[in-house]
């Protein structure tokens, strides 16, 4: 579960990065506004199958277009000192960065699976955040607890320099989550290959008690 941001001073991501220096790598952090937020470590089964159905697929996908399916890396827009967050998994292209790679900021695909403890956080603040930046064009927010998969894709640029968004939710298992950016596409049958999931009407902590 979220904690609440630690009471201190707005910090840079320089600062940020320095102080994730000083963590044990077992826990996760994001930068928000400039306050540093503690984010859930580990997870349940269902979301670490999701996320390697996912990031299996999505590797294949990049490597053929010299691009790279990255999980857990930080992200931020090239205009903003004070915001750095990580999606599950992330897709770049381009040459690969001769930097320390510790932060992303130009990622063609994010990839969010949700969890009920984040979803609120997820689909609110990181979900605007990923829509800043220029260079995304899919947002990928896969449910864990419903067979559910919704597709953001960003559309040409307006006459006032905004773009407008479409999306696509799909819950059929033969429904295919395609990306075109990336030239990738998979079925939901695959995204949930090996998901135990709780029928449909079922409350999810019933099924997983049951």
């Amino acid at each position: 579960m979220n904690a609440p941001a630690l009471k201190i001073e707005p910090i840079t991501i320089d600062a940020f990065l320095a102080l994730l220096d000083r963590c044990p790598e077992t826990e996760r952090w994001e930068l928000v506004d400039g306050f540093v937020v503690r984010m859930m470590a580990g997870g349940t089964g269902r979301h670490a199958a999701i996320w390697v159905n996912f990031a299996s697929a999505l590797r294949a996908a990049a490597r053929k277009r010299g691009c790279w399916a990255l999980p857990d890396m930080l992200l931020r827009h090239s205009e903003v000192d004070d915001t750095t967050v990580a999606p599950d998994v992330l897709v770049r292209c381009g040459p690969e960065s001769k930097n320390s790679e510790r932060v992303i900021d130009d990622p063609v695909v994010v990839v969010e699976v949700l969890s009920p403890s984040t979803m609120a956080y997820d689909r609110a603040t990181k979900f605007t955040f990923y829509q800043s930046i220029p260079s995304i064009a899919h947002i990928v927010l896969a449910y864990q607890d419903e067979r559910r998969v919704e597709v953001w894709t960003r559309g040409p640029a307006n006459d006032d320099g905004t773009t407008d968004w479409s999306y696509t939710a799909l819950t059929h298992p033969a429904d295919v989550v395609a990306l075109p950016a990336l030239d990738f596409a998979m079925t939901v049958a695959d995204v949930y290959d090996g998901v135990t999931l709780p029928e449909p009407g079922t409350p999810a902590t019933e099924a997983a008690t049951a």
